[in-house]
């Protein structure tokens, strides 16, 4: 199904977007697809989402990147703008600069940035503990707080409109275990339906109203577990993690841990959450779907990290692995495989050994 391409060694980094590649080697030098750019000035402390941002000469033009390979527009020295936002509405992004203050809390200053005029038209500043903002929406903004709570905020105003955060009743007890744990959000998945979808640290889903912040769906438990192979309870398996996926063309969250895989259509969601033992799959090509990377059409692309230097594609109405294959290189190394990325009909692998694998599909 995949060929090799292509090896790169001494690789110290890299990330994909679309038919781009960028990456780091061992001695400093960065590359832009195959070809050698140039570091201008690195800039720290410039946003939430990224503690670095450098800037990379290429052969017709400057251009800005963060660590998540995210193109930057810079408007002056303090500004520095970011598409990884919604626009809200057309041709406005999000723009935003931070003073770390000695608290602890930051003062982050927030505008609605004219790309096409490049002047700030709404603004204002929030002070905060450190947050990570979730995701932009009908002109307001939710922060994301030290992994256990969620706040809404008016864009034009800055007004809080809302806060949810985790309590006790999301505490879990881990798989054969008596210890109760604390819940805490993992990782934003979509926004289907104005509800906001998040994975928990339990593996669990929950939704909460992007309009109230109130609690809407908490799923703990599968509508139906087919080809179930152990005698557990059913919210012991909780298989949403970091790795979850949403097909927005199908309104349906998937994701998989160790040997089961898990479904939930956000059209019906109390309904239709579906959990499956892929164990025989798994057992057959020696490998645990414990991390996907990304998915196109029906095919998940996936590896299963520590020692395993296996890697494979699941089909997702086959409810099975369909393919797989190895890094023989890597065999018995930990970690046998540092990262895995899934771009334009490409895999790329970063080995134990710092060597870069280009697979494509044939």
């Amino acid at each position: 199904m995949f060929q090799l391409i292509t090896q790169i060694s001494e690789v110290d980094f890299f990330q994909t977007k679309e038919k781009s590649l960028l990456y780091a080697k061992k001695d400093g030098k960065f590359y832009f697809n195959t070809k050698e750019i140039v570091i201008h000035k690195p800039i720290t402390g410039g946003s939430l989402l990224s503690e670095d941002y450098i800037i990379v000469n290429t052969e017709n033009e400057q251009i800005i990147l963060d660590s998540l390979f995210t193109l930057i527009k810079q408007i002056d020295n303090k500004t520095l703008i970011t598409d990884i936002f919604y626009n809200v509405p057309s041709n406005k992004v999000i723009s935003f600069n931070t003073e770390f203050l000695k608290n602890g809390d930051i003062n982050c200053h927030w505008g609605a940035l004219n790309i096409l005029a490049d002047n700030i038209i709404d603004d204002f500043n929030i002070t905060t503990p450190y947050c990570n903002p979730l995701v932009i929406k009908k002109n307001r903004i939710y922060f994301h707080f030290h992994n256990k709570k969620i706040v809404c905020y008016e864009i034009r105003t800055g007004q809080t409109l809302w806060s949810f955060e985790l309590d006790t009743k999301y505490n879990w007890f881990a798989v054969n275990t008596d210890e109760e744990r604390e819940n805490d959000i993992l990782k934003f998945v979509s926004t289907y339906d104005n509800n906001i979808w998040m994975c928990l640290g339990s593996g669990k889903l929950l939704a909460i109203s992007s309009e109230t912040g109130k609690a809407k769906y908490y799923l703990t438990s599968p509508t139906k577990f087919i080809n179930k192979q152990f005698d557990f309870p059913d919210e012991e398996v909780g298989v949403f993690g970091y790795g979850t996926q949403f097909d927005i063309s199908q309104s349906i969250i998937f994701g998989s841990i160790s040997t089961y895989y898990g479904e939930v259509d956000l059209k019906s969601p109390l309904d239709e959450y579906f959990m499956y033992d892929i164990s025989t799959s798994c057992k057959q090509h020696k490998i645990q779907m414990d991390r996907m990377v990304g998915f196109e059409g029906d095919e998940i692309y996936f590896y299963e990290g520590g020692s395993n230097n296996r890697f494979g594609v699941f089909s997702r109405s086959k409810k099975e692995i369909i393919w797989s294959s190895e890094i023989p290189e890597a065999k018995d190394q930990f970690p046998a495989i540092k990262k895995m990325e899934y771009s334009n009909s490409k895999l790329y692998i970063l080995d134990y050994f710092d060597t870069l694998h280009i697979f494509e599909k044939e």
